[in-house]
């Protein structure tokens, strides 16, 4: 994920739990299959010093495949284990952000001197990270993208990152934006949480005619 990884001489940070539920839905359109999944996990952290505290986590990952032909249950197989691992890189990133804070891997910190010119795998590694700190360089980058496609890279960064400065802009720029970056900013807000986010929801996604963002709010907004 682009840390530096180390030895621990007294000892280990023990991560352990259980997949709660996971909702795996699909949708038929024109030009791709396009699959939801929202993953609950109920999870124990034990600390160096032997102190176990329990937490609770979901995650929302979405992917859209695009091929010809048959297959859609294969397609549907590579869309879960796709969500599940990256549903579980999330939780390791959200550990790292508020427990951890393990220091980046030479070659990731590179990728923050360069984010300007990241490409889409680079892009998601960063908003692994839990730099907060590169926020407003990022949406600096969502307002210069052209391409929707890039825009919702970049806002699912925004979202692993928990950018609570994001929520202005995201929300300004909701109604212009394409179905894919609406759902992306749905995902901010329930990874952001508190108010100013629900407002956003509730302001904007709840009239959504797009049934994706609109049924995620409508979970997200349930548990804020």
């Amino acid at each position: 994920m682009g840390f530096t990884t180390t030895r621990e001489p007294d000892g280990a940070w023990v991560l352990s739990g259980a997949l709660n539920t996971v909702d795996f839905i699909s949708e038929q359109t024109a030009g791709a299959t396009l699959f939801y999944g929202t993953m609950k996990v109920e999870l124990q952290l034990l600390d160096l010093d032997g102190m176990a505290t329990s937490h609770a986590m979901t995650t929302h990952i979405y992917k859209a495949v695009r091929r010809g032909g048959f297959g859609r249950q294969n397609w549907a197989k590579e869309a879960l284990a796709l969500m599940l691992v990256e549903g579980a890189q999330e939780i390791l990133a959200r550990f790292n952000a508020t427990k951890w804070s393990l220091p980046l891997h030479p070659r990731t910190a590179q990728l923050v001197d360069g984010l300007e010119t990241a490409d889409d795998n680079e892009l998601y590694r960063l908003g692994l990270t839990g730099a907060t700190d590169i926020a407003p360089r990022l949406l600096r980058l969502l307002s210069e993208r052209r391409d929707a496609d890039e825009r919702f890279v970049v806002i699912e960064a925004l979202a692993r990152l928990r950018a609570e400065e994001s929520i202005d802009l995201l929300g300004a720029r909701y109604e212009e934006e394409d179905e894919d970056c609406r759902w992306a900013t749905v995902k901010a807000m329930a990874y952001i949480g508190g108010d100013a986010a629900g407002a956003l929801l509730e302001r904007r996604a709840l009239e959504d005619d797009y049934a994706g963002a609109k049924q995620l709010a409508e979970d997200v907004l349930k548990g804020l």
